[in-house]
């Protein structure tokens, strides 16, 4: 190829110059024989936006098991979600604040959801860096289409290390007797956060689910209540609650025939609400303070596993149930 001259250089510059103005992350290197490489497709990152490019109009970072997003802890692996509305051929991420290095990640067009919202991009799972201190973290979203105009949009992620804390228990009587467990009653589980209901149940989104509810008779003095799945196969991950007071004359369930028990999560509590008495059967018990050992099973929307501390009721010597 004929070497560029001095004029030729400049006009090669004074090009790369011009796309960078339409838009799009274009390049203009002169190498050793002065030939020139403009923008394409495949280094489509904006510095400015165009006004004919596709535009992101949302963006989401997430664990990647999630139903909550925005939130995600040093070193776990997470995704990058975000919409786009107009014809766009290549998006993709920087995410350099959040994995050093990590520039222009690709997305891929498809259907995904967090937290009940739809995209239709996401990136591979990528790596969060470690250290990384807690707070909000920027990154960005570039999208090109063919004719290679392309815009860039940022958004927010929080990084959080903090572990969710059970911090208490209650009952509640909504039923027809009280201090007896009876359909309607409920019992009530607090956290010093929100927690993902993905990590209680597969697929729970927080609304109403159908569980089991099981009250064990230990004994005269003392028996112990756990939740279930609708088909009262497994324990869920909510732990053990020691009542503390004999509620039950045998082993008893509530919700696995008949109206089921149902569980619903609201900001830092998971309140389980009995259905019908299917077998078993329920007594009048007495004041006292329950405690409840809880699991390690949950975590919160970073994928923080809650810890375990005993939690004794808040609500000391009132009528459960």
């Amino acid at each position: 190829m004929r070497r560029l001259g001095v004029l030729t250089a400049v006009a090669a510059i004074a090009m790369a110059t011009l796309v960078v103005g339409l838009g799009v992350r274009g390049t203009a290197a002169l190498f050793s024989d002065q030939e020139t490489i403009t923008a394409s497709e495949a280094t489509a990152g904006c510095f400015v936006n165009d006004a004919a490019a596709p535009t992101i109009s949302a963006s989401i970072v997430s664990k990647t098991t999630p139903y909550y997003g925005g939130f995600i802890k040093q070193g776990a692996a997470y995704y990058v979600y975000a919409n786009i509305s107009g014809a766009a051929t290549r998006v993709t991420a920087d995410v350099r604040p959040l994995t050093g290095g990590q520039y222009l990640a690709p997305l891929t067009a498809g259907s995904y959801s967090v937290g009940g919202v739809a995209y239709g991009w996401r990136t591979a799972s990528l790596t969060a860096g470690s250290p990384l201190a807690e707070g909000a973290y920027t990154y960005s979203i570039s999208a090109a289409n063919a004719a290679l105009q392309c815009r860039t949009a940022s958004s927010t992620v929080t990084i959080d290390h903090t572990a969710p804390v059970p911090t208490d228990v209650d009952a509640g009587n909504g039923g027809v007797r009280a201090v007896e467990p009876d359909p309607g009653d409920s019992v009530i589980y607090t956290f010093s956060e929100p927690i993902d209901p993905e990590t209680i149940s597969s697929g729970w989104t927080g609304t109403a689910r159908n569980v089991v509810v099981r009250i064990q008779d230990i004994g005269s003095t003392d028996d112990t209540l756990t939740i279930w799945n609708s088909t009262n196969t497994v324990q869920l991950p909510l732990g053990q609650v020691d009542l503390n007071a004999n509620f039950a004359v045998t082993n008893t369930t509530f919700g696995a025939s008949g109206t089921p028990s149902t569980m619903v999560a609201s900001g830092n509590t998971i309140t389980v609400t009995l259905g019908t008495l299917s077998s078993g059967e329920g007594r009048k018990g007495a004041k006292a303070e329950m405690v409840w050992t809880p699991s390690a099973g949950p975590t919160d929307a970073a994928g923080n596993a809650s810890t375990t501390p005993i939690v004794t009721e808040g609500a000391l010597s009132d009528a459960d149930f």
